[in-house]
């Protein structure tokens, strides 16, 4: 792999990766959409099971809103056939939710919500974005969540706005070391895909040196004439 043309695309891939991770490292566990009209339920109605599970919350329960409880609920119903490192991960959630202020967990519903209106597309990038961050150092990811945390929301959102055009510059600076029918014959080849695929072979397309590109798009079957 080419050193010289991954370092730059690796930075730039970092900064995405910190720009989105606020957005869906704590959204991840509860995505379930809530029954309408839920009605709030005293500790006492629950099961021993969601007891046992939601016991880090049991001191709050009382003060939580009915949809807070259900979708408690839920997450405590797919505990059963989780497997170990789901309830792990579940755990350490449910330990980083219970510590949290009324207006953390207020913010937090709010980055679900606009999560969940993104394109399906645009939440698969987010996913990704993720994955590289989780495989940087642990002390790595934390010089970036302070960076984050640091910012005000004006600058947060700057950021965010500058690490995807300049995450999109880094592709585009690329393609253009390409022929114009490779251009066309990976266009072509991206745009026959589910969406759901796309934006998972788009990133692994990035991660290809200029050569191994070309190479890829001499392999696809020429696209149709431009009209």
């Amino acid at each position: 792999m080419d050193g010289s043309c991954w370092s730059p695309l690796r930075a730039v891939t970092a900064r995405l990766a910190l720009a989105f991770v606020l957005a869906w490292v704590l959204a991840a566990p509860l995505r379930a959409q809530p029954a309408p009209a839920p009605q709030r339920q005293p500790w006492t109605t629950l099961s021993s099971p969601e007891k046992s599970v939601l016991a880090p919350l049991q001191g709050q329960w009382a003060t939580l809103d009915a949809r807070q409880q259900l979708r408690l609920r839920q997450l405590a119903a797919r505990w059963q056939d989780a497997t170990p490192a789901q309830r792990e991960k579940l755990s350490r959630w449910l330990a980083r939710w219970a510590a949290m202020s009324p207006d953390q967990r207020a913010e937090l519903a709010q980055r679900r919500a606009r999560f969940r209106a993104l394109p399906a597309e645009r939440q698969q990038h987010l996913r990704e974005a993720f994955a590289r961050f989780k495989a940087m150092s642990p002390q790595r990811r934390a010089e970036l969540r302070a960076q984050f945390d640091a910012m005000t929301p004006a600058q947060r959102s700057a950021f965010i706005a500058g690490a995807q055009a300049e995450h999109e510059r880094a592709g585009f600076a690329r393609l253009a070391e390409l022929t114009v029918p490779q251009r066309h014959a990976l266009r072509a080849h991206l745009r026959a895909l589910p969406a759901t695929q796309r934006a998972a072979e788009r990133e692994r397309l990035r991660e290809l040196s200029v050569q191994a590109l070309r190479d890829y798009a001499d392999s696809l079957p020429p696209a149709p004439p431009q009209p």
